[in-house]
């Protein structure tokens, strides 16, 4: 499908018996095209599910390809990888740390990286990481994040990523109530000070789907030759929450699985999810110091997290915070057991220069976060 398939404005929330009488959609170079949808209401299973659709402009039939309820599961499992990557940080010697730039801290995995640690995630081909601390309202970076239109969304990540960010539009959005499995998920993992209970849980989120077309660096152009295509064309899932005692937010992305990636765009368009890589997660964890005296002296830290997996999110869900200390017992029982040099060995030839490059790009967008904040204050 053509970028023209993307819809060019936000819509309203259809469900499945309302497609033939109120679909958005334009005309696609090769026959298909998007229907969106975007509301305010709870999460909707059954007949009453909405969620991302296509429509053939051959016979005007429209199929459902990802429904709310998967995008939510698929997008919930991912969140615990945020958390972890948060819990344990950039420390220990398989992390590069880069140079800094705009008051943001940077790391990569070490590729090569041979001996296998006790907190390895063997789930994890290649990470990047970004940290910073702004002065702003935990609101405010949040809506850095947060689109319901498609003319913001490509507005502000044109904004955070620059030249190398083409062209963007939301495809779904829609609010939704957290059942009891997907709060035990989200839930966050207890900190460092609190001897007892547990950390707190989300009621409600806001899930997305939204197109992401990146350019390549010129380095990227060069490497890969002819042999791929070198812009990306990725279709991502998102969701955003708000954790009760509003001084925590979370904002995933991750591209969405290759089945329903392949309904709406072709395969040759997303190289950076070719062979083994699954999906590419990317994770902005937010926690807020409130302070007297206005905006610009409260602070909201940020933690991004990007990520590429041969393992689809399906395979993360007990590694929730209920289940953390059995799931990091296995996974250190699973890191004595593999041989370093093996492991090393299957992260590179897994992994490609344009995850990597799509990684880099998200997480290095947090160092125009403030910019743009400022922006919006005047």
């Amino acid at each position: 499908m053509s970028s023209r398939g993307f819809k060019e404005a936000a819509g309203y929330a259809q469900t499945p018996d309302s497609y033939h009488t109120s679909s958005n959609y334009s005309q696609s170079d090769d026959g298909y095209t998007f229907t969106q949808s975007g509301t305010s209401r709870s999460m909707a299973y059954g007949e009453d599910a909405s969620g991302l659709v296509v429509r053939s402009t051959r016979d005007y039939q429209q199929t459902l390809v990802f429904s709310d309820q998967e995008i939510c599961d698929d997008i919930i499992g991912t969140i615990p990888k945020l958390h972890s990557a948060v819990l344990n940080d950039t420390k220990g010697a398989r992390w590069k740390h880069r140079s800094s730039k705009a008051g943001v801290h940077f790391a990569e995995m070490e590729p090569r990286y041979a001996p296998v640690d006790a907190d390895d995630d063997l789930d994890i081909l290649h990470a990047t990481v970004a940290k910073t601390e702004l002065r702003c309202h935990l609101n405010e970076a949040l809506s850095v994040l947060l689109h319901q239109d498609s003319e913001a969304y490509d507005t502000t990540m044109g904004a955070l990523c620059g030249k190398k960010f083409k062209k963007g539009e939301v495809l779904f959005h829609q609010r939704v109530a957290f059942g009891a499995d997907t709060q035990e998920q989200a839930r966050a993992p207890r900190q460092q000070d609190q001897q007892d209970g547990e950390g707190e849980a989300p009621q409600q989120g806001v899930i997305t789907v939204t197109s992401a077309t990146l350019r390549p660096s010129a380095g990227l152009q060069l490497q890969l030759q002819s042999r791929h295509k070198h812009t990306q064309k990725l279709v991502f899932s998102t969701c955003t929450h708000q954790y009760p005692g509003k001084d925590r937010a979370v904002h995933v992305m991750k591209t969405v699985p290759k089945p329903v990636h392949d309904q709406v765009l072709p395969s040759a368009d997303r190289s950076a999810l070719r062979r083994q890589v699954d999906h590419i997660g990317v994770g902005f964890d937010l926690q807020f110091t409130p302070r007297p005296g206005g905006s610009n002296r409260q602070t909201t830290r940020i933690f991004a997290h990007a990520y590429a997996s041969d393992r689809p999110s399906s395979a993360f869900r007990e590694e929730s915070s209920k289940h953390r200390t059995a799931s990091e017992a296995k996974k250190r029982e699973a890191a004595a057991s593999i041989h370093p040099s093996d492991l090393a060995r299957r992260r590179v030839a897994y992994m490609n220069p344009e995850a990597r490059h799509v990684m880099r790009v998200l997480t290095e967008s947090l160092t125009q976060f403030e910019r743009v904040i400022r922006r919006r204050r005047f």
